[in-house]
């Protein structure tokens, strides 16, 4: 793929660029502010969802919390935290990618030429930082941004934002191709108050997902509002590792999906219009 004169900031993109769908697109409440640059080849137009499909296309997907799950088909291994911190840096060099989250690089989170706003879901740009708001609470929301990874090691930089309780921010995994008319993916979700989980989703439409590690409290996790935490996820065949400030916290190993495309990931519970700030996202191809 071909990236911009920025180093690791792409800016060219392909016609897979991000979608949203699921929930009927309404008038924002709120003013969403204005892009300030555009790619420099606009991906085509995507077609812009006004009511509940039958068959959720990828994207941004919103599901209440009172869903009840399927049954868990796998088991989460017990973590073995290590004495050394996890640094894709040292292990892996150069990250194949990096979005440093600002107006450099929002062409990575637009669909249809501007960034998202449902009545759900908000990304927008503020002081020249991302910012991703799940409007409504009790719903999970996420967005798929282009690139389709197979083997890899992601990491969000991750400012809390004014956060309270089992309010939600991290990211989706292994997501599908863009216009596959399903959505699916493995979440890892942090909360404001310390706790994280790891979820499969199944099926959007109809709604269903596995647990695979139930949410469970971290001493690595820095809990409550405005805190910066850092989520590595390491996906390598069926094994999926994830640390929370360079400890592994989990580890579980599903065969579900092997390969798709990221996207972040918002829940707001117990914060009206809950907001956080993505600071930095990179990636590592691993062994491909």
């Amino acid at each position: 793929q071909d990236a911009s004169a920025t180093p690791g900031v792409l800016t060219q993109l392909p016609d897979a660029l991000a979608s949203q769908t699921a929930a009927p697109t309404v008038e924002p409440t709120a003013e969403q502010p204005a892009p300030t640059e555009e790619p420099e080849e606009p991906a085509p137009e995507l077609p812009t969802a006004t009511e509940t499909p039958t068959e959720a296309a990828s994207g941004a997907t919103l599901e209440p919390l009172n869903k009840t799950p399927t049954t868990a088909t796998t088991t989460p291994s017990t973590p073995t935290p290590s004495g050394a911190v996890y640094d894709p840096n040292n292990l892996y060099g150069k990250p194949s990618m990096v979005d440093p989250m600002d107006g450099s690089s929002i062409g990575n989170w637009k669909s249809s030429g501007v960034l998202p706003n449902s009545e759900y879901l908000q990304i927008f740009l503020d002081d020249n930082q991302i910012n991703v708001t799940g409007k409504k609470p009790g719903f999970s929301t996420w967005f798929f941004s282009w690139p389709t990874l197979k083997d890899f090691s992601l990491q969000l930089k991750v400012n809390s934002g004014e956060c309270s309780g089992k309010d939600e921010y991290g990211l989706i995994v292994r997501g599908p191709a863009h216009g596959a008319g399903v959505s699916y993916g493995y979440i890892i979700a942090f909360s404001c108050d310390g706790n994280f989980r790891v979820t499969r989703l199944d099926s959007a439409n109809p709604f269903s997902f596995t647990d695979l590690v139930l949410q469970r409290q971290s001493d690595h996790i820095q809990a409550g509002a405005e805190k910066q935490n850092v989520i590595d996820v390491r996906a390598q065949g069926n094994k999926l590792t994830v640390y929370a400030n360079g400890n592994q916290v989990a580890e579980v190993s599903d065969s579900v999906f092997l390969k798709g495309r990221y996207g972040l990931f918002v829940q707001a519970v117990d914060t009206a219009y809950y907001t956080y700030q993505p600071l930095e996202l990179a990636y590592w191809v691993v062994d491909e």
